[in-house]
């Protein structure tokens, strides 16, 4: 639960609130639960770049630009575009342009 801890600070930080529609302890089942299409969830990098390589998941690494090089990083695993729900895909586009300056531009996961 360290991951959730550190996501809860940056979005404390960033006065943002959000409400987690699942909650579990387990990886395997997060990540069944991103394979319907309807959720993505936040693991550490390396493990989520180790589930993205199945077929229908994607991973969306999230990086303080701030952090020392040393600090851990998180990554959301989340079905690729176009098998995404149109609230997720909401979010993705809403998260790439949180550090972006002036809204930024998006790219394709």
């Amino acid at each position: 639960m360290q991951n959730r801890r550190i996501i809860d600070q940056h979005l404390a930080a960033a006065e943002v609130t959000l409400v987690p529609r699942v909650e579990s302890n387990s990886i395997l089942t997060l990540v069944s639960l991103v394979q319907t299409g309807r959720i993505a969830t936040v693991l550490p990098e390396r493990i989520a770049r180790f589930f993205a390589q199945v077929p229908g998941l994607a991973c969306m690494p999230i990086a303080d630009p701030a952090a020392p090089q040393a600090h851990a990083t998180v990554a959301l695993i989340l079905p690729p575009q176009g098998r995404r729900s149109a609230l997720l895909d909401i979010f993705v586009r809403r998260a790439r342009l949180i550090d972006k300056p002036n809204g930024g531009t998006e790219t394709a996961i």
